[in-house]
């Protein structure tokens, strides 16, 4: 399992953010703030 932990700035507030992961295979989840936000099965 890897985590990411990060803060962003009161800046970001409001706004949409795009995020790329590198190397992400198989079984991919990704959770923000609790909820998950996208789950993958490449297969």
């Amino acid at each position: 399992m890897y985590r990411k932990h990060f803060y962003l700035d009161e800046s970001y507030a409001g706004k949409k953010l795009y995020f790329e992961f590198k190397g992400v295979m198989g079984v991919t989840d990704v959770w923000v703030n609790g909820p998950i936000c996208r789950a993958r099965l490449q297969n």
